[in-house]
């Protein structure tokens, strides 16, 4: 039997835009550390997916349930080729939904294992995913998404949100984030965004990490990516969006692209169009 060519899809789910989902079968490739912005609950359907987070490592075997957290630093493997399916969803939803079900504000849910043990949980998320990405009333997306979550959070540890920094680096943390996502395409140098902080670049480059998830650079090299992704989705040509995006060719852009989305730029583009 011919061994099944690797495949990331990332397909629209058009009625529910805070939701995107990836849908990975045969993948091998081994995913740097990083970051999301949204809470990521994934399905392993066959295979292993190994998750190493800063203090531990954990396995994630076929019909395993996973979730990440934003801000969460993590790296992905696979023992041999996996297929997984990852739900991934806005922070400010879950956020409403756990602090209406608690009666609180601004709660915040955290999980205290990222592999969840939970067999109908499984289900209903295999039931849900169905739902996304066949033929479905929004009306039914809606309904099982919500019912989905609640019993997702009974995992959680809802919680007001962790302490923070004195709110000034807060401000300043946000001040150089949002320089790097405007200078994304420019060459920046770690002096001068420290500078731009007030501190040093030790300092910086520490708060920075502890803020975002990602180092400056690591940031920088996302917030391109996902540039470069906004334009592939316009069917943008690829020297074009290799320029655009801040990298130095199109060989540049490939190699980052397919080291952080597991497959390169013109699959990714002819995806999107199908």
């Amino acid at each position: 039997m011919t061994p099944q060519r690797p495949l990331i899809r990332f397909p629209r789910v058009p009625d529910l835009p805070d939701v995107q989902l990836v849908l990975g079968r045969g993948v091998e490739a081994r995913f740097p550390a990083h970051a999301h912005g949204s809470y990521c609950v994934g399905l392993v359907d066959a295979g292993q997916r190994v998750l190493h987070l800063p203090d531990r490592s954990c396995v994630i075997p076929a019909q395993g349930l996973f979730v990440i957290a934003p801000g969460q630093r993590h790296a992905c493997e696979a023992t041999g080729p996996h297929c997984y399916r990852v739900l991934s969803l806005l922070p400010e939803r879950m956020h409403a939904l756990a602090s209406e079900l608690t009666g609180t504000t601004n709660a915040h849910p955290r999980f205290a294992s990222s592999v969840l043990d939970d067999a109908p949980l499984a289900r209903q998320f295999r039931r849900l995913l169905g739902l996304l990405t066949r033929p479905a009333s929004t009306l039914e997306r809606e309904e099982d998404l919500l019912a989905f979550l609640v019993a997702l959070l009974r995992h959680a540890d809802i919680a007001p949100p962790a302490p923070l920094p004195p709110e000034r680096h807060v401000r300043t943390m946000d001040r150089v984030a949002a320089h790097i996502r405007k200078h994304h395409a420019d060459p920046l140098r770690l002096g001068d965004l420290a500078a731009l902080a007030g501190l040093s670049p030790c300092h910086f480059q520490r708060l920075f990490q502890r803020h975002t998830g990602l180092s400056p650079h690591e940031y920088q090299q996302a917030e391109r990516i996902r540039h470069a992704r906004s334009l592939l989705d316009e069917a943008r040509p690829l020297p074009e969006v290799a320029q655009a995006a801040g990298f130095c060719d199109q060989s540049h852009l490939n190699r980052v692209f397919k080291r952080l989305m597991g497959i390169p730029p013109g699959v990714y583009a002819a995806e999107r169009r199908g």
